[in-house]
């Protein structure tokens, strides 16, 4: 390749190439090509594959100078990135392309090349890892779930409805004396809750004190993020009767209650099984916080420019995993009657470029210190997926397996390059006690 030149750009890792590609190099090129068609063309008047080159050429010249140019400039383009060892991301974007016969193939080519960056001496830094403290009431509160998960449902129909029962109802929900398909039912299970996270919580604080066989009549505002648009912010009135009343009742926690619900034998044994794991949870999340303290501070140090392509795919990745983990809930925000699409895309924007950042600053010391992917913790981690593939996923395809041997091995590149990173700063370990609600 001749006449490679770089024009400068605002944005330091986006480069405009300037190629130049021999007329020679097209020219032993194209009579390849046409020599392959040759071989085989079949023109009036001649045998097959002896058509006179004179007239191959007059008849597809001018197409395989524009196929042999299309080939030349991405071999070309790979070559230049090659020759002068620039890292792209994305593809090359081609432009002011100029073929012409007898003259050499100009064009350019934009690229969005990896940022080279200073890395800042953290071998003095100091941190605090805050562990939280696993206290006794922890543990209880883990218990009480289990407990909870094991309830059984009782009748409590000799008295009023309160909170956190389970109430059988039929409703009718009208707007403007029209009823409302969605928000009528029968016999309809409901758990009663009288605080402000419950989606309907007016709805629910007026079936309290009700009992068994009663009717009312109430209107209730639906809320703004009520799944359907339609209806959100609307006044509806309601038509209720209840038929049934029930309570949790939670069964003892006990060695049998253990022996029977889990894999231990006594109270003492599960109990210190919940411990160890809840210590492990907690050493888990300090270690969280303390490495996204390590990253902004590296961020803040390390000053550079970013690809806007990989800011763009990074910003698209959290829209998508934003509105997934929503969808998986029920919920579609971006029908939502207050969904602010700029404020959302901005907000992506922000977390793509953080995220964009954070990558650059791993690869980069990742690079410099020649850091690998524990292949111990991959291949356990490779083994336990391949389990869980043949119970729960057994006709899962290539490209499902593919995408999480990526993400495995991506997520122990990550873990890895965290972990040293974590071995060359200070760090002092406090322990705390959880803040209170």
């Amino acid at each position: 390749m001749t006449g490679v030149q770089t024009c400068a750009l605002p944005i330091s890792c986006v480069k405009k190439l300037s190629i130049e590609i021999p007329e020679s190099a097209v020219a032993q090129k194209s009579e390849n090509a046409l020599k392959d068609i040759r071989k085989n063309a079949r023109v009036q008047g001649f045998r097959k594959g002896h058509v006179p080159k004179e007239i191959v050429k007059k008849m597809y010249g001018k197409s395989v100078l524009h196929d042999v140019g299309r080939q030349l400039i991405n071999d070309g383009t790979d070559q230049v990135l090659t020759e002068n060892e620039i890292s792209v991301f994305g593809q090359p974007a081609i432009d002011d392309i100029k073929i012409e016969e007898g003259k050499p193939i100009s064009f350019t080519a934009t690229v969005e090349t990896m940022p080279k960056i200073t890395l800042p001496d953290y071998s003095q830094w100091s941190f605090t890892r805050e562990i939280r403290k696993v206290e006794d009431k922890d543990i209880d509160a883990i218990i009480d779930r289990i407990r909870e998960m094991k309830a059984e449902m009782a009748p409590a129909e000799d008295r009023p409805i309160k909170r956190d029962d389970f109430v059988f109802l039929d409703f009718t929900g009208t707007i403007d004396g029209k009823e409302v398909e969605s928000l009528t039912g029968k016999n309809q299970e409901m758990l009663v809750k009288d605080d402000d996270m419950a989606l309907l919580a007016d709805f629910n604080r007026k079936l309290i004190g009700m009992k068994k066989g009663g009717e009312s009549e109430f209107t209730v505002a639906m809320p703004k993020q009520y799944p359907d648009p339609s209806l959100a912010e609307k006044e509806v009135s309601f038509k209720v009767k209840i038929n049934t009343i029930k309570e949790k009742k939670l069964p003892d926690f006990t060695d049998e209650f253990v022996a029977a619900e889990t894999s231990f034998k006594t109270v003492g044994e599960f109990m210190a099984k919940i411990r160890e794991s809840e210590e492990k949870r907690a050493h888990n999340e300090a270690e969280g916080k303390l490495r996204k303290s390590i990253m902004e501070k590296m961020k803040a140090e390390a000053s550079f420019d970013l690809p806007p392509k990989m800011i763009a795919e990074y910003s698209q990745q959290y829209a998508s995993e934003v509105i997934g983990q929503a969808k998986k809930e029920g919920v579609d925000i971006t029908g939502q009657a207050d969904f602010d699409k700029e404020a959302f895309e901005k907000k992506c924007a922000a977390e793509g470029e953080s995220r964009a950042r954070e990558y650059v600053i791993l690869d980069s010391l990742a690079r410099r210190e020649k850091i690998k992917p524990n292949e111990e913790k991959v291949k356990k981690q490779m083994e336990s997926f391949g389990e869980y593939m043949k119970t729960n996923r057994p006709n899962a395809g290539r490209e499902e397996w593919n995408n999480a041997i990526k993400e495995i091995s991506f997520s122990a590149f990550i873990d890895s390059v965290y972990s040293f990173l974590v071995s060359k700063v200070k760090i002092e370990d406090k322990y705390v006690t959880r803040a209170k609600k």
